[in-house]
């Protein structure tokens, strides 16, 4: 098995008198990679535009690049000098840090796991520029966003979406991408000693009705109190059939890793809450879940939970990517 880590050791100048395993994404691309018993690749990119693109022929520039990568690389090769057994290698390169030379990356190296510091969130200002989004987006690979703060992984949260396989979608991409989630959650707790929580939110019956005890005419109808109770117990037979119709395909799902039923937490609510509700209640150290190639502007309008995730929970994010076509 082999994993990559995109280190930016500008946002730690301040750990550089340090060993480089203080660098919280080395520390967790260590552990990982010890319990996986996997290689690992650290690839460092300093970004310096005049660097990047002066020429070949400028001696001054040329030996400025050479001093600058002998420094950077000195501190990595601490890296692979602390990994003990394990298969290290430490690249430094002058080139850009933008999401498609990432991912060009990526491509090239092959990792079966893909490791970067977790950027701080921000919905709006991320829809012109999220180097995070890009990559959840468009990375062949599953990708490990480490937060600042780490959290030991004793608990690991997955979180799985809905298909009902007796309307005709068995096989589906969703279907096939909650396989590949629950899979990598259940290969890490495995490895890592850990305790896995399954985790699904399902969506609440439409209101049918105002409050209770209204007795106005909006939209020229008249709600006495008794009409508001049928309506509101026609609700809550509603939301009992959709928690029995979730409940039953995530069972099936989960039958198939050998989880028990106290290992599955189904939950009346949106996802983006959910999700971080229980990786609280729980102390998870990591949560697994889904990516999808979402465009900027379907982004805007559609459901997307990858940024609540990372901006709202204190653990570590795991993105498994649908089949890239």
């Amino acid at each position: 098995m082999n994993v990559m880590a995109f280190v930016n050791l500008n946002e730690w100048n301040s750990l550089k008198d340090h060993p480089a395993t203080e660098l919280p994404l080395a520390r967790r691309v260590l552990d990982v990679a010890r319990s996986l018993n996997a290689d690992v690749h650290f690839s460092h990119r300093v970004h310096d535009t005049a660097l990047i693109t002066g020429g070949s022929d400028d001696r001054e520039l040329v030996h400025l690049r050479e001093q600058v990568q002998s420094i950077e690389q000195k501190w990595l090769d601490s890296l692979v000098d602390s990994a003990g057994d394990l298969a290290v290698t430490a690249k430094t390169s002058f080139a850009s840090v933008n999401a498609d030379a990432l991912v060009d990356e990526i491509k090239e190296y092959h990792p079966d796991l893909v490791f970067k510091i977790a950027r701080d969130h921000n919905f709006v200002l991320g829809l012109f520029s999220n180097l995070d989004w890009e990559l959840i987006r468009q990375s062949p690979a599953p990708i490990w966003f480490v937060k600042q703060e780490m959290r030991d992984i004793k608990r690991v949260v997955a979180a799985v979406d809905f298909v009902d396989e007796e309307d005709g979608t068995k096989g589906s991409t969703k279907n096939s991408l909650d396989h590949e989630i629950l899979g990598k959650a259940t290969e890490i707790c495995k490895a890592m000693n850990a305790q896995l929580t399954v985790v699904h939110a399902y969506p609440a019956a439409e209101p049918q009705v105002p409050a209770m005890g209204f007795t106005g005419t909006g939209a020229g109808l008249g709600w006495s109190p008794e009409t508001t109770r049928l309506l509101l117990a026609s609700q809550q037979k509603q939301d009992q059939a959709t928690k029995k119709l979730h409940e039953k395909a995530i069972r099936k799902l989960c039958d198939g890793f050998n989880l028990k039923q106290e290992d599955i937490v189904l939950i009346k609510g949106h996802p983006n809450d959910v999700i971080t509700a229980v990786c609280q209640e729980q102390d998870a150290g990591l949560i697994v879940m889904g990516a999808t190639n979402v465009g900027r502007w379907e982004r805007m309008v559609s459901p997307v939970h990858a940024e609540p995730a990372l901006a709202d929970a204190d653990a570590d994010v795991l993105f498994i990517p649908e089949t890239r076509a």
